[in-house]
């Protein structure tokens, strides 16, 4: 039952993403949505403190607590993992070559809460 369900949420959110016009590999979707308790995603227009725009899928536990940021970086795929820390802020846990951005990114995807359930 549990690898059916594995199977329907990467469906899922694999078909988000290429509608969203982006540019993430299915194995890497794969492995990061076995690994955590994501429930809802949604695709966010972002622009860098460098000027590049991106569309990032973000995916959440129910929370907002701990969000999943995939999208195409200099065409390679890009995961960056993003927590609340002790202090109440959104801080990268894995990634850390998107630091600032991707604390910005999910700051973003929070206040947008344009949601869908996995």
């Amino acid at each position: 039952m549990k690898n059916r369900m594995t199977a329907v949420l990467f469906s899922m959110a694999l078909a988000a993403s290429s509608a969203a016009g982006m540019n993430v590999s299915a194995a890497s979707m794969e492995r990061s949505l076995q690994k955590a308790d994501y429930v809802k995603e949604q695709v966010i227009d972002y622009t860098s403190t460098l000027g590049t725009e991106t569309k990032i899928l973000v995916s959440s536990n129910e929370d907002e607590t701990e969000l999943l940021l995939q999208f195409d970086f200099y065409d390679d795929d890009a995961e960056v993992k993003v927590s609340i820390n002790e202090m109440g802020e959104y801080e990268v846990t894995e990634g850390a070559f998107f630091a600032t951005d991707g604390r910005l990114a999910a700051e973003q995807a929070v206040e947008e809460g344009d949601w869908r359930t996995m």
